[in-house]
């Protein structure tokens, strides 16, 4: 029986979680209307997804050779034979019922997409740095997103969304120039409009998110992302204040940044940025012990700054070698581009750099004095 709703998944490596993903896709009510495509996208094939390999009897794997998500998705799409395509990353795990919600939005109106709510696993919310991931903003709440809302392409994420075969075709699929993590699904939104499709929001479309809390995989996927930001300014100028992903909130300082004299920003392991890894590292140790009885107080406080300090330094860094690797005037346009946006309103990485190395890199006779002149005065601001 042709399935009515074809599954894209792309992988690369997290074998842990894509079982906990079928098996709940195998629970639906849907399960005999539906396949399921997982899309290896390591680059030698490692999975080995030829067929069922130990799958569900309606999945079966494909081997995408061309690197990055955009391309892994384009060619579940092209092999999918369901009337409607649903795109879920290998570390989303549906809630019971998202694939009718998704249905009932896309069935009620033509060319209209169905985005799904993303919540943290509690797995996720467990860790301090997944904490740290949610409190920021880099994990979305969707609190701010009404049930049935038309999404801008800036919300849009493809982790978790449902549109018509068809509809998928003449949107034009995603961009395969984004050949690394980051930005290809803003790409994507960002077209929707000139294609009279539209986005809506589905709140009861729900999934779990078991993304990898840990700051290692974190600063690799930022600087990737700061990779795939240049190619998203090139093709959207008019979107550029977009890429100042890591400055949401004007009043988390920590996480305010400038564009502006790139080229020239330092983004060596400096003295404050060894600090904020060892700092971490030394916290994160002691988190997984500690997590249940006790709240890290002012400790957390520091250990956030020093996260966003070293995610903020790979997200820039990876900027900057995109940056570098352009033509001159390819260059050059760019960065006038950026300067000229809001994010050179905010303030430079190397005045936060050396903020926080006086604070970070203490004395030993001065502990008391870090604690009452930098964390009672942050305390006393977020209270407010």
């Amino acid at each position: 029986m042709k399935p009515e709703v074809s599954i894209i998944i792309p992988t690369l490596g997290r074998r842990d979680t894509l079982p906990a993903v079928l098996g709940a896709l195998e629970k639906s009510a849907y399960a005999e209307k539906l396949e399921a495509l997982i899309i290896d996208n390591s680059p030698d094939g490692t999975l080995s997804l030829s067929g069922k390999n130990g799958f569900q009897t309606f999945a079966r794997g494909l081997w995408c050779k061309k690197p990055g998500a955009a391309a892994a998705r384009n060619l579940g799409a092209k092999e999918a034979a369901g009337e409607f395509l649903l795109f879920l990353d290998d570390d989303v795990v549906p809630l019971p019922g998202l694939i009718e919600e998704h249905l009932k939005r896309v069935k009620a109106a033509s060319g209209r997409l169905s985005m799904g709510k993303m919540l943290p696993a509690e797995s996720v919310k467990a860790s301090l740095f997944g904490e740290f991931l949610i409190y920021y903003g880099l994990l979305p709440d969707y609190k701010n997103l009404a049930e049935g809302a038309e999404l801008s392409c800036e919300h849009f994420n493809s982790s978790n969304f449902m549109l018509k075969k068809e509809d998928f075709s003449l949107a034009g699929g995603f961009d395969e120039g984004f050949d690394c993590y980051g930005w290809e699904d803003v790409e994507f939104g960002s077209r929707l409009p000139a294609k009279s499709l539209s986005a809506i929001f589905s709140g009861n479309a729900a999934a779990e998110h078991h993304v990898e809390s840990s700051l290692t995989a974190y600063l690799k996927k930022l600087k990737l992302m700061g990779r795939s930001a240049v190619k998203f300014v090139r093709l959207h100028p008019e979107l550029s204040r977009r890429v100042n992903i890591l400055n949401y909130d004007a009043d988390k300082a920590i996480f305010r940044y400038n564009i502006k004299g790139i080229e020239d920003i330092e983004l060596s392991d400096g003295a404050a940025v060894k600090a904020c890894r060892e700092f971490a590292a030394s916290v994160d140790g002691a988190a997984a012990a500690l997590r249940g009885s006790y709240d890290f107080g002012v400790a957390k406080e520091i250990l956030f700054e020093c996260y966003a300090l070293l995610l903020r330094r790979e997200y820039l860094a990876g900027f900057k070698e995109a940056l570098l690797s352009l033509p001159d005037r390819e260059r050059k346009a760019v960065v006038s581009l950026l300067e000229n946006s809001e994010v050179s309103k905010q303030s430079s990485l190397r005045e936060e750099a050396d903020a926080l190395r006086k604070t970070v890199i203490l004395a030993d006779s001065q502990p008391f004095k870090f604690f009452l002149s930098t964390i009672k005065s942050r305390l006393s601001r977020r209270k407010k």
